[in-house]
């Protein structure tokens, strides 16, 4: 189920968001604290992006992140697997064509999968994680055949070393900036690795800085200091 709410951001003019309905926690955090995170991200990446051309987001969530990609970039692509926070994306970003959204989650295979939420997030729509068989598609990112990729950017509750691992080639590639929460929910995985350590340790990234506690910046070692 939906709901429309009502919220003002100082870099939009949209006033009306659909929001899940059964969300309690973050239904009104962006519009009472400010789109804080994404601005003090893009603050500190935009120095070292080789371009605005292509960014890759993800989780989509109802669209907020990528309607502020989609001011630098020419084109977002954004995913989003959850299908109540999908619909939201879906309407929150509708006329905005720069902006290729797709329901799939971001993997290292293409095995569809299901998303579950912790009995302690019930009611949280950012905190749905990828789990294993079902219906919904995962994509590699190295299957999208997307060039001139600038940024990807992962807010993936903890399923971000599996999205790297489907975008080697891509990073390999491009080598672009590479955004990704970072607040310990990979433990909650079998693999329990480190997005951050695969990075900096087998892709040869280093740490850019944290433009808020939870989420870091990496660049790669050929970026000019």
């Amino acid at each position: 189920m939906l709901t429309t709410i009502k919220g003002s951001l100082e870099w939009t003019d949209k006033t009306e968001w659909t929001y899940p309905q059964a969300d309690e926690h973050t239904i009104d955090w962006p519009f009472t604290h400010g789109s804080i995170d994404v601005d003090s991200a893009l603050t500190m990446m935009e120095p070292r992006l080789k371009g605005k051309r292509t960014c890759i987001q993800a989780g989509g969530a109802i669209g907020i992140w990528p309607l502020r990609l989609a001011q630098y970039f020419e084109n977002v692509y954004t995913f989003e697997p959850e299908p109540t926070n999908y619909e939201c994306l879906i309407q929150n970003t509708a006329g905005v064509e720069n902006i290729t959204c797709e329901q799939a989650a971001l993997g290292d295979s293409t095995d569809p999968i299901h998303m579950a939420l912790d009995s302690k997030m019930q009611g949280h729509c950012g905190a749905w994680q990828v789990r294993k068989d079902g219906t919904i598609p995962m994509i590699k990112i190295d299957d999208l055949n997307v060039q001139n990729v600038d940024l990807i950017y992962l807010d993936i509750e903890g399923y971000e070393y599996y999205a790297l691992q489907g975008a080697a080639e891509t990073i390999q590639r491009d080598k672009p900036v590479i955004g990704l929460e970072d607040k310990g929910l990979h433990g909650h995985f079998d693999h329990k690795l480190h997005a951050v350590k695969l990075l900096t340790r087998k892709m040869g990234y280093r740490i850019l800085g944290r433009p808020q506690s939870t989420d870091v910046i990496l660049i790669h070692e050929t970026s000019t200091p």
